[in-house]
């Protein structure tokens, strides 16, 4: 891995762009991890309401604080209502987990091809200040 470490200037260069990177690789793997939530919300609603053994009382514990502010209100609706206003909420997350991985990718590919863009350039320095001797032609022994 050391041999990576001549990149650490060009990450320090970019660092805004590379942190903005990670904020919404970390934003898109959250609203990925919201949709199934909201999903085993409706599904044990509906064990509720199915006869038979329901699930434990405990399984439904959310630590969300956004989730559980949702779920509370969502109590309030029948089952119909809350089936379809959760199925809309899904569509939604999944549209802007979408949004924020495009926005990750931009950021991190645009970071990748300015670091390219520097490497490319610091070796076409380093040409121009080679002695002329340097691009003399070898010889073809046949």
């Amino acid at each position: 891995m050391k041999e990576l470490s001549v990149l650490n200037k060009y990450f320090w260069k970019y660092r805004y762009r590379f942190i903005l990177g990670f904020l919404f690789i970390t934003a898109s793997n959250y609203f990925a991890v919201m949709s199934p939530q909201v999903f085993r919300y409706v599904v044990g609603k509906l064990q509720e309401t199915l006869p038979g053994p329901h699930p434990e009382a405990g399984a439904q514990v959310v630590k969300d604080v956004i989730l559980s502010q949702f779920f509370a209100w969502m109590d309030q609706f029948p089952y119909g209502r809350m089936v379809l206003v959760c199925s809309i909420v899904i569509i939604i997350l999944a549209l802007i987990r979408g949004l924020f991985m495009f926005f990750m990718r931009q950021t991190i590919i645009v970071m990748s091809r300015h670091i390219e863009y520097d490497q490319k350039n610091e070796v076409y320095n380093h040409y121009q200040k080679l002695d002329a001797a340097f691009y003399k032609p070898i010889p073809l022994v046949i």
